[in-house]
C-alpha cells in the first residue's frame, strides 16, 4: 500500500499545485513539503486533519492505510447488491478487503468464504479453535 509521502504527493500534483502553493495552503514551507514528499517528515496530527480536510480524504488514505479515499455518507448505496449484503452479514471492518478482492475478480463465493474465514478466525471471536 502507499505512504503518506506519496499519497501527499498524488494529491498535490493531481490539484496542480507546486511545492510553494502546497506551503501556502497548509501553512508550512516549502522545505517542509520537499521533506513530507522524500518521507523524512509526516505532519503532526492537526496538519494531517487539514491536509486530509483540504484535499477530500480520510485521514486513513492519506497515512496509507486504506485504498478508500473518502467516507461516502452514501457509501452503502453505491455498493453493488452483492457487497451489500456481505457487509450486512460481516464485520464493516472487512469491507475493504472484500472490495479489493472483487476488483481482482474472485466472485461473490469466493469472497463470501474468505469473510467467513476472516470472520472465524479473527481474535474478537470467541468460536475459533
Amino acid at each position: 500500500m502507499s505512504s503518506f509521502w506519496e499519497r501527499f504527493k498524488t494529491l498535490r500534483k493531481e490539484r496542480g499545485y507546486t511545492q510553494e502553493k502546497a506551503a501556502d495552503i497548509f501553512g508550512t514551507t516549502k522545505s517542509s513539503i520537499s521533506r513530507y514528499e522524500k518521507n523524512i517528515n509526516i505532519p503532526k496530527t492537526p496538519k494531517l486533519e487539514r491536509i486530509a480536510e483540504h484535499f477530500n480524504v480520510s485521514i486513513d488514505y492519506l497515512l496509507g492505510k486504506s485504498k478508500i479515499r473518502r467516507k461516502d455518507p452514501n457509501w452503502f448505496e453505491k455498493l453493488p447488491p452483492d457487497l451489500q449484503e456481505l457487509a450486512l452479514e460481516h464485520n464493516i471492518d472487512y469491507l475493504e478487503v472484500a472490495l479489493e478482492a472483487k476488483d481482482k475478480g474472485w466472485t461473490p463465493e469466493a469472497i463470501r468464504e474468505a469473510m467467513n474465514l476472516i470472520e472465524k478466525y479473527s481474535p474478537n471471536n470467541d468460536n475459533t479453535g
